[in-house]
């Protein structure tokens, strides 16, 4: 009786149904089968080791199946997909400007949150000694209501620093248009034609001393210290004296030509994120308002500013400060006889 013969080995045939091109696949397990059953009349591991030799000599790049193409980097897809939202859009669009619209609303909102931010941490940081300087604040009850103001009395700066050890030094601006701050007529001496310009305040050297904004011309220590002084940016010295130094040359305000301001230096222009941002700087020294005005505690046109010595505590000289109402204005409230005042 014949013996049955045996199928090829399993696994060489899975795996050759799984490399082998479609189109080959037919003719080549074919003849190998046919080998096999040839080889196995004689020698039935001989049959085997030939099937498995000849499955693995097949995997060469001409007989290997080309993989599938993904449909997820197929371009027709995307085409397809981009027609089909487009057509969703169109369909429901109250709901589409409701989703498009807040989102793009949102991101609007979080790129002008984010350059609030960055304009904020970038305010006032270009005093070389910003981390002692300190605007002074003075805060009142009005009928309930908390009020603050930055307006001090023409006296207030120069008591205070003698008053108190930890400051050493303070200043003051005054921008009131009533006094010839704010707007002017100016031209240099030289020249017949006013030209209108905007920006002008007093202020005391000490002030420059404290801000140290970088001088281009000039002594920053001398530059408001005499009388009839004035210090200018360079924005301004470009215009009215281009390509040179113009120190000790005259400007005429409003056509007073027997006081002209002498110019003594140039500084940079302040930056935008500066809250103190003008062209012209006149000097306060030798200045008095009205008669009398400078020793006055009874009117407030000055912001007035503290560089504060190195180590000093600026918590407790806030509340040091407070003696100042008792020492220099209650006695005037009683004269005046204000309400409250006692």
């Amino acid at each position: 009786m014949k013996d049955k013969q045996k199928s090829p080995p399993r696994l060489p045939s899975s795996l050759l149904r799984r490399f082998l091109r479609e189109d080959l696949l037919e003719e080549v397990s074919g003849d190998l089968e046919e080998k096999f059953y040839a080889l196995q009349k004689t020698s039935p591991l001989k049959a085997k080791i030939n099937y498995w030799y000849q499955v693995l000599n097949y995997t060469r790049p001409f007989a290997i199946k080309k993989p599938t193409p993904s449909y997820s980097n197929n371009p027709a897809m995307f085409r397809n997909y981009f027609k089909i939202s487009w057509r969703n859009l169109f369909k429901q669009r109250m709901y589409s400007a409701i989703k498009i619209g807040g989102f793009a609303i949102g991101i609007a909102a979080c790129f002008l949150i984010a350059l609030y931010i960055q304009d904020e941490l970038r305010y006032d940081i270009q005093y070389p000694d910003r981390d002692r300087i300190y605007r002074v604040i003075s805060g009142y009850n009005d009928e309930g209501n908390q009020r603050y103001g930055v307006w001090f009395q023409a006296p207030f700066a120069k008591a205070i620093k003698e008053d108190f050890p930890e400051i050493e030094k303070s200043g003051r601006y005054m921008s009131s248009e009533l006094f010839g701050a704010g707007s002017n007529q100016i031209r240099p001496s030289e020249s017949p034609d006013n030209n209108y310009e905007e920006g002008f305040v007093f202020m005391d050297q000490e002030l420059l001393d404290i801000l140290k904004p970088k001088m281009i011309y000039g002594n920053p220590a001398h530059a408001l210290d005499k009388p009839m002084s004035m210090v200018i940016t360079k924005r301004i010295a470009d215009k009215y004296f281009p390509n040179e130094n113009p120190v000790g040359k005259l400007f005429v305000t409003n056509n007073r030509d027997k006081n002209p301001f002498t110019i003594g230096g140039v500084i940079e222009d302040f930056p935008p994120t500066s809250h103190i941002n003008f062209d012209f700087y006149m000097t306060m020294k030798g200045e008095e308002f009205w008669e009398g005005e400078q020793d006055y505690w009874g009117a407030n046109n000055y912001p007035t500013y503290i560089l504060l010595r190195p180590g000093a505590n600026p918590a407790a000289l806030e509340e040091k400060m407070k003696s100042v109402i008792e020492k220099y204005m209650l006695p005037l409230w009683i004269k005046q006889k204000m309400p409250n005042a006692k």
